[in-house]
């Protein structure tokens, strides 16, 4: 879910929109905590 939330962010800052830091913070984290769970 991680990735598929960090892509729509990207996505939308490439289109302009104002992306709060904290959001993209908060979505690192559970990549990097997926990432860790799988192996």
């Amino acid at each position: 879910i991680a990735n598929e939330g960090l892509s729509i962010t990207e996505n939308l800052g490439l289109c302009g929109v104002p992306v709060p830091v904290p959001l993209l913070d908060a979505l690192e984290q559970l990549k990097k905590k997926g990432e860790s769970v799988d192996g």
